[in-house]
């Protein structure tokens, strides 16, 4: 299952929750936009223990764009493996240098 983040009203909220329910064994991917030249990065705070974080990458939102060029929008893509259980995934917008400082939260309910 693809939750997409990367567009539209959502993308820029402050505070976004959400729920999902998968089957034991399930393939998750978690997609989010980040522009990380402004220093923010999405982060995966908090995981249940049934869910296992397999990769994490950055790609390019804009697909015609040089992957030279410094600057512009990507989506930061965290590929997770939920087990049977139930519990929150919390990603957080940050500067991971500022202390307690939270640009943007998105919280995934699983069930």
């Amino acid at each position: 299952m693809i939750v997409d983040l990367t567009s539209g009203s959502t993308a820029e909220r402050t505070e976004l929750e959400r729920e999902i329910k998968l089957p034991a064994g399930s393939q998750l991917e978690v997609r989010l936009r980040e522009i990380p030249s402004t220093g923010y990065v999405w982060e995966l705070s908090a995981s249940p223990e049934c869910v296992e974080l397999q990769n994490q990458e950055l790609r390019p939102l804009d697909v015609d764009r040089d992957p030279e060029t410094v600057g512009g929008a990507s989506a930061v893509c965290f590929q997770l493996k939920v087990s049977e259980g139930e519990g929150q995934l919390v990603f957080t917008l940050r500067r991971p240098w500022l202390e307690g400082e939270i640009h943007r939260r998105f919280i995934l309910n699983l069930n």
